[in-house]
């Protein structure tokens, strides 16, 4: 969600106000906060709107986001480090390419490949987009060109790649993880007001609804969930 137009932007924005939380939690790490909401969606989505809201009224924000060296030793006890390191090299492939930088895509991985994963662990090859490109004709023979790998490779619910397995099991990581801080913060006493994408929520709803009880806020007269 980029487009401030969204009824979602509106829909947020309400249940912020009926629901008065006092303290606010978004996917997506700590993104750079805007006075501008319309700016701030644009930019960041409901991550950016939200830190937006906060902004103006004072409440406490953070990241859902496990750490990342956690994350990363959790599925090393599955995956090897080439697998990883690859993984998360080409799903970043898949979120760059349509986005508006000042540097290209090459330069954008090659950063990701020699410090960014390197600072959390995954030291081992590929470290540059030579030993990736190599890395990927081993483990992906059909791969022709790294720059084009398919979005579904990385789909959780997907099947046929071992990235669709990776994602599915860092899915269930990340879910884990946010339960128990979303639990920990209900429980002393906190207006928890968290925002996070839907291939989440349709698990988190089920195991949040089993733990307090069906949410109910009403917005604009009307009661309902109040879950993002």
């Amino acid at each position: 969600m980029v487009d401030p137009q969204n009824p979602q932007v509106a829909d947020i924005e309400n249940r912020w106000a009926a629901f008065r939380p006092t303290v606010a939690y978004n996917e997506g790490g700590n993104p750079e906060t805007f006075e501008d909401f319309r700016e701030a969606v644009q930019t960041y989505g409901e991550a950016g709107l939200v830190r937006s809201l906060a902004a103006r009224d004072q409440v406490p924000v953070a990241t859902l986001e496990p750490p990342f060296d956690m994350e990363v030793a959790y599925l090393l006890e599955t995956y090897t480090p080439q697998q990883l390191k690859v993984f998360y090299a080409l799903r970043q492939v898949t979120e760059e390419r349509s986005r508006k930088a000042n540097t290209s895509l090459d330069d954008r991985i090659n950063s990701w490949l020699s410090r960014y994963l390197p600072a959390h662990g995954l030291k081992n090859s590929p470290n540059t987009l030579a030993e990736l490109g190599a890395a990927c004709m081993s483990l992906f023979p059909e791969l022709t060109d790294w720059h084009q790998v398919p979005e579904d490779w990385f789909g959780p619910r997907k099947l046929g790649h071992y990235t669709n397995d990776l994602a599915r099991d860092s899915g269930n990581f990340r879910n884990r993880y946010v339960f128990r801080l979303l639990v920990a913060r209900v429980r002393r006493g906190d207006r928890v007001f968290a925002v996070i994408g839907s291939s989440h929520v349709v698990v988190l709803e089920p195991a949040l609804t089993n733990e307090f009880g069906p949410a109910l806020l009403r917005v604009n007269g009307l009661t309902g969930t109040s879950r993002h």
